[in-house]
């Protein structure tokens, strides 16, 4: 019997419904039937033409590309940002407000054609109800303050640039001026002054408050710096930008005089500010008194940080990082635990570092007429980078060799990471997991080697960026 099908199922199938149908001749079939495999299925392992293989070679840059887009963009949603008022209560230490939601500016075609920038201003018709009711709930926090605790001088910043603080600073102001007669918005953003572009107001030479604090003033020349727009009742003393190395020459001291001087004039005095920023070694030596206590403290708290056992910082990463964030065990939560490792080391090494270079370079410095935070970053810090590389280097020696951290955070799972959310293990980690198998040994001296050979690259890497900078 030959039965001829499009698969070798159906051939099989119709074979079988012959059997059934004619008894009497499957006897025969199967008395005499010889099962023998000829051919079994096969399936390509290598492209079919030669065109694919380059197809592949020439997709792999642009989907390459992609994934690194959406691996920042995934980074950059689980960074620890503050993105909604229900954040900003858990990770602001602080007492929240109000929320000022982003508001569209509504842009005429002729705008648009002339590229002209406009303020979002509250005194603009077209601006929405409910963003002008929430300067107005600002206001009355601020009024609340004036009435009960004789709050005269109220100060507006942010962590960053361009975060929109000098536009809420003017229409906090412009919501005071509509109810009360003796409001100043003073700007002293001294580097990027930006009243005069919102208000779109020319700044007159020599009588800003950039000038005022340069050069002196008396109560004549201040009352003349002071422009009062007639159309919103608001007095606003304006700024041209200062040069940076006299700006930090200006310390808390300098502004009291002129503060106080207003505070006769004025009820209400809003003040625009530059960005805050610190870093936390180069406080601890450049800016707190040496010897406090805090000083004391924080050096206690990071020396006793450096001998607990790398096992209790990966019992902590996996139950904060993989159990609290509900990131679970993957890269991300591996690198966070390590980055928590290694902070003591590189904080301890840099303050040393910072302590180590002379005093006569910032008392040089200073007698030059530059400021702290220039003395700092052109004096200071190139003089002890190569003692903060050895501190970097010192960390990443300690890191690169870590596996009790790793195993509770990024687990053991032997497969390169799809993402930062993915399972992995490193180099010491699979060395560590091979030696115990003690099936694949020679595969464990061969992961030894390419570590070792990691390390080496990184350290004279770190060593010689570190000696082209000595020589500089």
């Amino acid at each position: 019997m030959d039965i001829t099908a499009d698969t070798p199922e159906l051939a099989y199938k119709s074979a079988l419904a012959i059997m059934d149908c004619h008894g009497e001749y499957s006897q025969n079939v199967f008395a005499s039937m010889v099962l023998d495999n000829i051919n079994g299925p096969t399936i390509n392992t290598t492209p079919n033409g030669a065109s694919s293989r380059s197809r592949i070679l020439t997709l792999s840059a642009p989907i390459g590309g992609a994934l690194m887009i959406v691996l920042l963009v995934m980074m950059s949603i689980q960074a620890d940002t503050v993105q909604t008022p229900e954040g900003a209560k858990h990770q602001v230490d602080g007492k929240l407000l109000t929320t000022v939601y982003h508001e569209r500016k509504n842009r005429t075609l002729r705008s648009l054609m002339n590229r002209k920038k406009s303020s979002l201003l509250i005194t603009d018709p077209t601006i929405s109800f409910y963003y002008t009711e929430t300067i107005h709930q600002l206001r009355v926090f601020i009024e609340r303050a004036h009435e009960k605790q004789g709050r005269q001088v109220f100060v507006v910043t942010s962590c960053n640039e361009n975060e929109g603080k000098s536009t809420i600073a003017a229409n906090i102001a412009l919501s005071l001026s509509q109810k009360h007669r003796r409001v100043l918005l003073l700007d002293a953003d001294l580097r990027k002054p930006a009243q005069n572009l919102v208000f779109e107001h020319p700044v007159e030479h020599g009588r800003d408050f950039g000038t005022l604090m340069t050069r002196g003033f008396t109560d004549q020349s201040l009352k003349d710096a002071v422009v009062h727009l007639e159309h919103c009742n608001l007095s606003v003393l304006f700024a041209e930008s200062v040069r940076r190395q006299k700006a930090e020459t200006f310390s808390p001291d300098s502004f009291r005089p002129i503060l106080e001087a207003l505070r006769k004039q004025y009820s209400y005095i809003i003040v625009d500010t530059p960005p805050l920023g610190i870093f936390a070694a180069i406080w601890l030596v450049e800016y707190a008194k040496r010897g406090s206590k805090l000083v004391k403290v924080v050096r206690i708290t990071t020396e006793t940080l450096q001998g607990i056992p790398s096992i209790v910082y990966g019992l902590f990463g996996m139950l904060f990082f993989v159990m609290q964030l509900k990131w679970g065990y993957s890269l991300i939560a591996g690198a966070f635990t390590l980055a928590i490792m290694v902070l003591p080391v590189i904080m301890r090494t840099t303050e040393e570092a910072l302590l180590a270079v002379p005093d006569s370079y910032r008392e040089g410095s200073f007698g030059l007429g530059a400021g702290k935070l220039r003395t700092v970053f052109t004096i200071v810090l190139p003089s002890a980078m190569p003692g903060i590389l050895s501190g970097v280097i010192l960390a990443t020696g300690r890191i690169v060799g870590e596996t009790a951290a790793l195993i509770y955070t990024a687990s053991t799972v032997a497969a390169v990471p799809a993402s930062v959310f993915s399972s992995t293990r490193t180099l010491a980690t699979h060395m560590y997991l091979l030696s115990n198998e003690g099936l694949h040994i020679n595969e464990t001296y061969g992961t030894a080697v390419v570590l070792l050979i990691l390390v080496l690259l990184i350290n004279s890497l770190s060593s010689f960026i570190a000696g082209r900078l000595a020589k500089k």
